[in-house]
């Protein structure tokens, strides 16, 4: 962070998945210390599948929030945008502005990316039920969006297309997914989101 001031309300930000998987690790150290962790867990990343299932929050759609009936021009509106997915001003926003889904978690869409624990991959095939990604791979899953739009390493279908707001519609779908080389920070764009459930190694 250098000497830029510490803002307590907004995103982790500038941090490698290492640094982020070190943090967990310090905070379950603390925690299990001081004799307030439940047996056998631990704080970590989530997995691609365990943070698509928080974000989406028993929700269908593209996105973790309903439509407002009233609005037929919903991802079309950028104050729309802006609120919702904290996209304005091309920073990080002070967390929690946005509405939060039905499990009360806020900033799922947009602010900043998210650190998964997983190896970026293609998807299995058939059925499954809480997939974890490949066993090793050269770049991490990172969901959410952020408020920079898509990132450089986006996968096909990602690419911008010089419209701002609908670009920002397809990049914040709650199953939009992005991977980067663990060792990357991005200046602002990654952050990470702890979760408190088994160990899982990854």
């Amino acid at each position: 962070m250098g000497s830029k001031e510490m803002k307590l309300h907004y995103p982790m930000e500038c941090v490698t998945w290492n640094k982020a998987r070190e943090f967990c690790r310090k905070v379950t150290e603390r925690e299990r210390k001081a004799g307030r962790l439940p047996g056998g867990y631990v704080y970590r990343l989530p997995t691609e599948a365990e943070w698509e299932y928080a974000c989406r929050a028993g929700s269908k759609g593209s996105y973790n929030v309903q439509r407002d009936a009233n609005d037929a021009n919903y991802l079309k509106s950028a104050q729309y945008l802006k609120s919702f997915a904290c996209i304005d001003g091309g920073k990080t926003q002070r967390v929690g502005q946005g509405k939060p889904n039905a499990w009360g978690l806020y900033d799922m869409h947009g602010n900043v990316y998210e650190w998964c624990l997983d190896w970026y991959g293609s998807y299995p095939t058939g059925k499954v039920k809480d997939p974890t990604g490949p066993a090793e791979g050269k770049k991490k899953v990172a969901r959410g969006g952020c408020f920079a739009g898509p990132p450089p390493h986006s996968p096909p279908g990602h690419a911008a297309r010089g419209d701002s707001v609908r670009d920002a519609g397809l990049f914040l779908r709650s199953a939009s997914r992005y991977q980067f080389c663990p060792e990357d920070n991005f200046y602002g764009i990654l952050g990470f989101r702890v979760v408190l459930a088994t160990e899982t190694v990854r």
